[in-house]
């Protein structure tokens, strides 16, 4: 072999070694690349406390990545369509179920033997957004609730009225629906559901006096504060900052009560972890740009986690609804 033809094969070993080294770094370099489009889907129609939350996170991911990211609200179920869509959508970070923590750890014992997907192995956790407790309030210019000035003036009514007083929800299985039989159970009360096609048409009805009481998120505020609303009571296991004097539900003696929500990111199962990491330290960064979080506020109080601090966050709350739907036997409709 000469010295010249000896010179051109390592000249071209060593291009074939660059050349190897570049194809495999493409890959990893995309494992947490950010589609250019990519697609928010909310279980849930659009005005509630799920789709704002979604909306709002949409522009901050779109200004902060430099990429468009659109909201698809797809309502039914229980979120169960919109989970569906996702599970069965590319793993490529394209499509993001945005959801509350109804469809992930409460549909599995609630609709079990009709569930059309499984939380744990379709989906992974990204990151939450929002926690959402719930506030019990009546109409307070419904004659009917003149006097209700208390969640214990709340149960005597309803002990006293011989068909019960009614509620109304965002659908059968909701948080909502489980806050308000829970209720039911722990006062020994009869309280009728009325399910609505989402939040914002359950807050109608009672605006409307159509129905007696409901369990809202703290977008209700402005009715509260009009003096619209009246707050009795709130479903989590610690007073509201923007509600200091309205009690807890437990507070009150109803035993142990704590019933809240939570918005979150999930993605298909098989999504690149790097991507999935990448997501979430965006959406942290996002949290903490004050204009942002006041705007995100007003959803409820703001949830930064790492992706496994949201996993742990997951499990321990699947078990124990479990146990909340099991005691009080709650049913769906």
């Amino acid at each position: 072999m000469t010295p010249l033809f000896s010179h051109r094969i390592r000249l071209l070993a060593a291009s074939l070694g660059m050349m190897a080294t570049c194809v495999a770094a493409v890959p990893a370099m995309a494992q947490d690349a950010v589609p250019r489009n990519s697609k928010l889907v909310v279980g849930f129609s659009p005005g509630g406390p799920v789709d704002q939350a979604a909306r709002l996170i949409a522009e901050q991911l779109g200004t902060r990545t430099k990429s468009t990211f659109i909201v698809d609200n797809r309502p039914g179920a229980n979120a169960q369509l919109a989970a569906t869509q996702v599970k069965n959508s590319p793993p490529d970070g394209a499509t993001i179920f945005v959801s509350s923590s109804t469809a992930i750890t409460m549909n599995p014992t609630l609709f079990a033997k009709t569930i059309t997907y499984n939380p744990d192995k379709d989906f992974t956790p990204v990151a939450p957004l929002v926690e959402m407790p719930l506030i019990l309030v009546v109409n307070a210019n419904d004659p009917k609730m003149q006097s209700v000035k208390s969640l214990k003036d709340l149960v005597e009514l309803a002990k006293r009225t011989p068909k019960g007083l009614n509620y109304g929800s965002s659908g059968n299985g909701g948080l909502v629906h489980i806050a308000a039989e829970l209720l039911a159970t722990r006062t020994g009360t009869n309280l009728v559901h009325i399910p609505y096609k989402g939040t914002a048409a359950a807050q109608a009805a009672i605006l409307a006096k159509d129905v007696d009481m409901t369990f809202d998120a703290l977008a209700v505020m402005p009715h509260i504060r009009a003096g619209t609303l009246r707050a009795l009571a709130v479903s989590s296991n610690r007073r509201l900052a923007e509600l200091p004097d309205v009690p807890t539900v437990e507070e009150l003696g109803y035993g142990d009560f704590n019933v809240a929500s939570w918005v979150g990111l999930f993605v298909p199962k098989a999504t690149p972890r790097a991507y999935v990491e990448k997501l979430n330290a965006e959406v942290n960064a996002a949290m903490k740009d004050p204009a942002f979080r006041e705007r995100l506020t007003v959803v409820g109080p703001l949830m930064p986690m790492s992706v496994v601090e949201f996993e742990q966050k997951i499990h321990k709350e699947t078990q124990d609804l479990l146990n909340v739907i099991k005691t009080a036997k709650i049913t769906v409709d």
